[in-house]
């Protein structure tokens, strides 16, 4: 009877404590099996990460907002990357036990790289950094262009060569391009001003000045090959051919619409001025190659005329009108010329070079008298 007591205060004892656990949502603690005392509850596991912070300043130490912070591992390889706040601070998290670098960068500012850093679990590591302004090398190389002593023929002082950018400089006009060039020779030995060598030849037409490669003023001016010695001698040089196909086209002009009247004519007769050019180059064949150029200029001007004619009555022509006894107009004065210019090179050798080049060039004009003569008198 007493064993049955004793079960049944056992079993009340059970379901006491199972209420108990139910009614707070706890698990009873567990008791040490010998002295029927609770275990000390297991501690947390310990955190298997580390985090890095700090704050990225100048050598002045004013803070730099906006730089980015990498941290690398020993090979360099970036495993995390952030951006440091208004306040320039930064704060990486979470990142594996180990060794690593800190990498900074900001625009105007030399990259940074930390001593390796070795960081542990749970470990919070503080490291600041400090940039320093980069600086851009400059190199400074002074160069004397000074005239300096040349016992050369052709390096006297008072040679000009004139090319490239130098060469654009001058006018397009073959009139205008042969006044300039004259006066940059200056005065010459003869009376009959400087001699102009087109590809070491007198006697032609000043070619287009696109197709001119080079001239060479007053170089070596007592030469011994040219048949008269001293200054005012122009030397041009053509262009050879292109080993590819090039080629350009301009053209300009100025219309009698655009510009002012006469004040000693009332009526003028049209003129105006037009030029068309165009190049080509390119090669024939592994050796040889071809330059041609073809212009047109087309000046008509006017000339007027304004005299005391011998006889009364004799104005009866074209714009010219007769009062007081005086003859006064203006005759149109067109005058036409087309320059066709081919060239042709040929290596013989390495050091020979066959050239080819014709020249060919017409002009035609009418119209022109001088202030005292009638239009019927015009060539």
């Amino acid at each position: 009877m007493r064993s049955h007591s004793v079960f049944c205060v056992l079993i009340g004892w059970i379901l006491w404590v199972v209420s108990f656990v139910v009614a707070n949502g706890q698990a009873l603690p567990a008791t040490d099996s010998a002295a029927g005392v609770p275990a000390q509850i297991a501690a947390p596991a310990a955190a298997a990460t580390a985090n890095v912070h700090g704050h990225v300043t100048d050598q002045t130490g004013a803070l730099i907002p906006g730089a980015a912070v990498t941290i690398a591992n020993r090979d360099g390889v970036p495993v995390k990357t952030v951006t440091a706040d208004a306040s320039g601070s930064y704060e990486i998290r979470g990142i594996a036990p180990g060794a690593y670098y800190v990498q900074v960068s900001f625009a105007g500012f030399a990259p940074f790289q930390s001593q390796v850093i070795s960081v542990a679990a749970g470990q919070i590591k503080r490291v600041d950094v400090s940039m320093a302004v980069q600086v851009e090398q400059q190199n400074v190389v002074v160069t004397d262009e000074s005239p300096a002593v040349n016992v050369e023929a052709g390096g006297n002082a008072n040679s000009v060569v004139i090319k490239g950018k130098d060469l654009d400089a001058l006018s397009d006009d073959p009139d205008e391009l042969s006044n300039e060039l004259q006066a940059l020779a200056g005065p010459s030995a003869g009376p009959n001003g400087g001699q102009i060598y087109i590809d070491g030849f007198t006697g032609g037409q000043l070619p287009p000045k696109s197709a001119i490669r080079e001239i060479r003023i007053n170089q070596n001016p007592f030469s011994a090959e040219y048949d008269r010695l001293g200054y005012g001698r122009i030397e041009i040089l053509t262009k050879p051919g292109t080993d590819k196909l090039h080629g350009q086209v301009f053209a300009m002009g100025n219309y009698s619409g655009l510009n002012t009247g006469n004040p000693f004519v009332k009526n003028v007769p049209p003129y105006n001025r037009f030029q068309y050019n165009g190049t080509i180059s390119g090669a024939l064949s592994k050796k040889s190659s071809f330059f041609l150029s073809v212009e047109q200029r087309n000046n008509h001007d006017q000339q007027v005329y304004d005299f005391q004619p011998a006889a009364a009555g004799t104005c009866d022509f074209g714009y010219g009108v007769y009062s007081a006894g005086r003859c006064s107009g203006a005759e149109a004065n067109p005058h036409n010329h087309i320059t066709v210019s081919p060239r042709l090179d040929l290596q013989l050798s390495d050091k020979n070079t066959l050239t080819v080049r014709y020249q060919f060039y017409y002009d035609s004009e009418s119209g022109d008298i001088n202030s005292t003569q009638l239009p019927t008198q015009s060539i």
